[in-house]
């Protein structure tokens, strides 16, 4: 039986707490993390990415392509094995995901558990709450202005006569898992 990691990825600095739970096979890569972080949030992939040892120490582990060039180093995320980092005989419990250097969205990367599962695929969605950022939104202050402009029509900023359009339906508290599973790697 494949050893399964249980992760849970919460959005850091946005109110209330967006977070999603996930079964990974160990033997994947932080690439594969990326692309389930991605399908899940409801992220579009068009952005640089890292993941880091912690908020504090922010070493780079692995990242993702940079038309700029990588300033970390960071070795290919496709390269580095979920392995090194949550298993052996000291697993780290958690990283950080950077997505969007310019936005700066910041998720926690929780490690659950490690359990052997029958699961037959190498990703699978298990849970969640609240849908995600809309994609360059602006960051944390970007993502509260569409939160307010969702919730009562009105811009705190005064600014765009568009967002409505630019939001589409887009409702913070509204995540459909089922939705976010068919267009779940796996």
């Amino acid at each position: 039986m494949p050893t399964h990691l249980e992760l849970e990825v919460s959005l850091l600095d946005v109110e209330p707490r967006i977070w999603r739970r996930f079964l990974i096979d160990a033997g994947l890569s932080f690439g594969h993390l990326h692309q389930a972080i991605q399908g899940a949030v409801g992220w579009m992939d068009g952005h640089s990415y890292a993941f880091r040892t912690s908020l504090r120490a922010r070493r780079a582990i692995a990242g993702g392509p940079d038309e700029l060039g990588d300033p970390d180093g960071a070795p290919d995320a496709w390269s580095v094995p979920l392995r090194r980092v949550f298993g052996g005989a000291r697993p780290k419990k958690s990283c950080l995901y950077e997505y969007d250097f310019g936005d700066s969205w910041l998720h926690e990367v929780k490690l659950i558990g490690e359990r052997a599962d029958a699961t037959p695929l190498p990703v699978l969605l298990l849970a969640g709450e609240r849908a995600g950022p809309p994609e360059d939104c602006g960051g944390p202050p970007g993502y509260e202005r569409c939160v307010a402009f969702a919730t009562t029509g009105v811009d705190p900023w005064g600014e765009d006569a568009h967002l409505a359009d630019w939001l589409g339906g887009w409702q913070p508290e509204v995540w459909d898992m089922a939705e976010a599973q068919a267009g779940f790697p796996g």
